[in-house]
């Protein structure tokens, strides 16, 4: 069976409409997406948010720090990533949350 996302997308559009949601134009229609990472860029990635956020949660700064030298991440930290683990700055850092799931929701989209 064929996916129709054009007939998908107007469809959650009207509900969203009824529902008086906000409508983001900018997000991709599913059948134009285009991949510009590699896997190993966006594991890299949501591993170094996963790390990052587990120090935001309460996981001890230098274990959390450890285990990113040990997987040889350090480098791919961003410098917000590195500024709150290195200096307790973790105001506003959960939303990476969302930043996590959509890096996984990514992986799938990877062909193999």
């Amino acid at each position: 069976m064929e996916i129709n996302y054009h007939q998908i997308r107007q469809k959650n559009l009207l509900k969203a409409k009824q529902m008086n949601l906000p409508i983001n134009k900018e997000l991709p229609h599913l059948d134009n997406i285009k991949v510009y990472k590699t896997e190993e860029e966006v594991v890299r990635r949501a591993l170094c948010i996963y790390a990052t956020l587990a120090i935001s949660f309460g996981l001890e700064k230098v274990r959390g720090l450890n285990w990113l030298k040990e997987e040889g991440l350090i480098d791919s930290l961003t410098d917000q990533e590195k500024e709150m683990a290195l200096h307790n700055k973790f105001e506003g850092f959960e939303i990476k949350v969302e930043a996590l799931w959509a890096l996984a929701w990514a992986l799938n989209l990877l062909k193999k």
